[in-house]
């Protein structure tokens, strides 16, 4: 999956926050999981420098809103949009 995140804060108009991490999390993506990924609250925490669980929570929620990501059945499972 190549994305470029600036172009995607200017097309989408995502919150910095938002796009930290969104940037964050398409590394994780697994091709072989089908775009699957296991979110890791710690490693986001610390791949972003955010000190608070609060501002993740936001930019999920956002990044939701916005059809980046999607929820799965299983808490911290999120597919990622395969057509962005």
């Amino acid at each position: 999956m190549k994305i470029f995140v600036k172009e995607i804060e200017v097309i989408f108009d995502l919150s910095k926050a938002a796009k930290k991490v969104f940037s964050f999390m398409i590394t994780k993506v697994e091709v072989e999981y089908d775009d699957k990924i296991l979110f890791d609250m710690g490693e986001c925490l610390g791949k972003t420098g955010y000190k608070s669980k609060t501002q993740v929570f936001r930019s999920l929620s956002e990044l939701c809103v916005k059809g980046f990501i999607a929820k799965t059945k299983h808490q911290f499972v999120y597919w990622i949009n395969p057509k962005l």
